[in-house]
């Protein structure tokens, strides 16, 4: 095709999962990815470890369940004021969260370890832990400072 004596091409882009990249682009991929992961296997009415009380749980449920929509204003909700945007790249992988394990004590903080599979196509469902640190704050109340 010519307009005004400029030979024009047409170039078709293609989406970054048709490079074997799941992208945001694709809407295919986004939905792929979102309906992979879940915290549908975490028996949270179950958990009962004494260094996790029922706020703790409370907060890990909403924090896990924020990674699993991807719904970055909610995780954030979730986390210590002072912690910002540094943990918003969790909301990218896609995880089947299976379990929690058991609490730790170190340091003044509790580590609650969530167990889970990468749902990443190629990850072939590795098994992961994502480690979420506790810590008080200045209320005494128990905040999420770190996820590990």
């Amino acid at each position: 095709m010519q307009i005004d004596g400029m030979k024009m091409i047409t170039v078709k882009q293609r989406s970054s999962s048709s490079y074997g990249i799941p992208g945001s682009d694709s809407v295919a991929a986004t939905n792929e990815l979102s309906t992979q992961s879940s915290s549908n296997n975490v028996k949270w009415d179950e958990i009962n470890d004494p260094l996790v009380n029922k706020a703790m749980k409370d907060k890990l449920k909403a924090s896990v369940d924020a990674i699993v929509q991807k719904d970055v204003d909610a995780f954030h909700k979730t986390l210590s004021p002072d912690i910002g945007s540094e943990h918003d790249y969790l909301l990218d992988n896609p995880v089947k969260f299976t379990a929690l394990g058991k609490a730790v004590e170190e340091n003044g903080r509790i580590l609650v370890p969530v167990k889970g599979e990468n749902q990443r196509t190629d990850s072939n469902g590795a098994e992961m832990t994502y480690t979420f640190y506790f810590e008080k704050d200045k209320s005494g109340e128990w905040q999420i400072v770190v996820i590990d």
